[in-house]
């Protein structure tokens, strides 16, 4: 959980409530953050550039396009012609790009992969 954020605080010396009650309101704008799709697939397409996923007959697969399922949790369903060979590591950098291009770095972000309609 390395986006998790840590704040220290002490009751004692009354230290560090304005941070932590800081991070806290930026985390629900986080987690309410609703991306549209069309935003969503132009950044999918330049990650696909950046990191293009793997070839060879038995690990390649083919993102098609995405939306964001739900915003608190955030949610994202990615559309593969063969989610089965996905890897989890191809999903981790999903994931980074998510937080890091599209403004979710302090909360966890669920992502699912699904067939996308007429494949297999």
């Amino acid at each position: 959980m390395e986006y998790a954020p840590i704040i220290p605080i002490s009751a004692q010396e009354g230290t560090g409530i304005d941070k932590l009650m800081s991070t806290v309101i930026k985390m629900y704008d986080q987690l309410n953050i609703s991306i549209g799709t069309a935003r969503l697939n132009q950044m999918l397409k330049q990650w696909l550039v950046e990191f293009p996923p793997p070839s060879g007959p038995r690990k390649y697969f083919k993102l098609r396009y995405a939306v964001q399922k739900s915003a608190n949790p955030v949610q994202f369903l990615f559309f593969s012609n063969r989610p089965q060979v996905v890897t989890e590591a191809y999903i981790s950098y999903l994931r980074n790009k998510i937080r890091k291009d599209l403004g979710f770095s302090l909360i966890p972000v669920l992502i699912e992969i699904k067939s996308s309609k007429g494949d297999g």
